[in-house]
């Protein structure tokens, strides 16, 4: 590693020893939806949407499609999908967990899919199917750490019943409605949550 790059990991250090807000720049430290639980990197930039239209979030919207007809084979397989002990209703098929791929994931059923995780440099954290119930979400928090942000893709997103609100998450309060094939990139360490009022959404994310 060169001299800047181990500069940022004393600096990682120092701050996470120590009094981890104080680390913080004072307009995170100050924000009312931003909070770290984990550990805190500083010099990275921190807004609660990012920019998804650019590489490499952009090969994954191009995918999309090809994503949505694999998971329309998979969808069958419902009794895969398993209850993480969230909320009743939530449940996931994972694909990697914890930067490993999970020997129970069908992959050779889903080789777009595949391919198209295989250009992404995954972080040690979750990618999966995750389909969510009516009436079911999970409430405002934050994930553990400031340096990874989630990436979701819509893949069956239904319409609000008779004016009813279609499902969402809400990021540092500001909601974004699940649209099928768009990709939508967020920071977990800004307080989020995700109710759905509708019907199950199946999405693959992070």
């Amino acid at each position: 590693a060169g001299k800047r790059a181990l500069r940022r990991v004393r600096e990682y250090i120092k701050v996470n020893r120590g009094d981890v807000a104080q680390g913080m720049p004072k307009k995170l430290r100050k924000h009312p939806h931003y909070e770290v639980v984990g550990g805190y990197f500083p010099g990275l930039s921190a807004t609660p949407f990012l920019d998804a239209s650019a590489a490499p979030f952009d090969a994954i919207r191009r995918a999309a499609p090809a994503i949505r007809e694999e998971l329309d084979g998979l969808l069958a397989r419902e009794a895969e999908f398993e209850d993480i002990g969230k909320p009743l209703g939530w449940r996931t098929m994972p694909i990697y967990y914890r930067g490993e791929r999970q020997a129970s994931f069908p992959a050779e059923e889903c080789p777009q899919t595949m391919g198209a995780l295989g250009k992404l440099r995954l972080a040690g954290e979750t990618v999966a199917f995750q389909r969510q119930s009516p009436g079911t979400g999970l409430p405002r928090h934050v994930d553990p750490c400031s340096w990874v942000v989630a990436c979701h893709v819509g893949m069956v997103c239904p319409t609000g019943e008779e004016g009813g609100e279609t499902p969402y998450i809400s990021v540092a309060g500001e909601k974004y409605h699940w649209r099928e094939g768009e990709v939508m990139v967020f920071d977990p360490s800004f307080k989020h949550l995700r109710p759905s009022p509708t019907t199950p959404v199946p999405e693959p994310c992070r």
